[in-house]
């Protein structure tokens, strides 16, 4: 499904947007949108979820920060917490997704 090499240039941007990332969730939020677009794995797979790649099209055409998570098929947008965003965002997927709206935690694990 991936290919055996990529261009140099989106190795750099992603590269880019990896350390862009850092900066938009702790002090520029306004930086999410750039800084969660991807360059080297998720039009390669958007045959194989195609349904998950329509609904992060369609919310990243709409300006929200949304990319496919992990392997798929989630897909995960990252939003302030306007409450009319948030009801936005659950029924943006229709019947084939399950949103839901999840804080990032402040402090990472701890030790019990």
């Amino acid at each position: 499904m991936l290919p055996d090499s990529i261009p140099f240039a989106d190795a750099q941007r992603n590269s880019i947007n990896s350390a862009l990332m850092t900066q938009a969730l702790t002090i520029r939020p306004d930086l999410l949108f750039t800084a969660t677009e991807d360059f080297l794995h998720q039009s390669y797979r958007q045959e194989a979820m195609p349904s998950s790649f329509a609904l992060m099209t369609k919310l990243r055409a709409a300006g929200i920060a949304a990319f496919i998570s992990g392997a798929g098929p989630t897909v995960l947008a990252l939003h302030t917490e306007e409450e009319e965003e948030t009801i936005q965002l659950s029924r943006a997927g229709g019947a084939k997704f399950d949103g839901k709206s999840l804080e990032i935690a402040s402090r990472g694990a701890t030790l019990l």
